[in-house]
């Protein structure tokens, strides 16, 4: 798998869904944010749901375990995926393809800091 810049692993896939469950207000603010993710048709539209995406996340991103390399098996991220969807009732998909590049987005910023 490409590891390069602005590709997510797997395992960072599984943290940061695993982090968005110990925030679960957040993640259900998340929930009702990206709802509306496959109405929007304009990209000014998909903009203003990926700026309040990072609005919801602000007072809590700094609890993000930036340095912390953990492995999580296929297995148990999978585990993590159905808990969060249950959580918040965000399907899989979309958290998989608008909310974790998101977050993953807004940690890459901070880390290059």
């Amino acid at each position: 798998m490409n590891v390069g810049k602005g590709v997510i692993k797997v395992v960072d896939k599984f943290l940061i869904v695993k982090w968005l469950l110990s925030h679960v207000g957040v993640l259900k603010e998340l929930s009702a944010i990206v709802a509306q993710w496959s109405e929007v048709t304009t990209l000014a539209e998909k903009l203003e749901i990926v700026y309040a995406v990072a609005k919801a996340l602000l007072p809590v991103i700094d609890t993000f375990p930036l340095f912390t390399a953990q492995a999580i098996s296929e297995e148990e991220g999978d585990q993590i995926m159905v808990t969060a969807q249950a959580a918040a009732g965000i399907p899989i998909p979309v958290l998989v393809s608008v909310v974790v590049p998101i977050v993953s987005a807004l940690i890459q910023l901070i880390r290059s800091r």
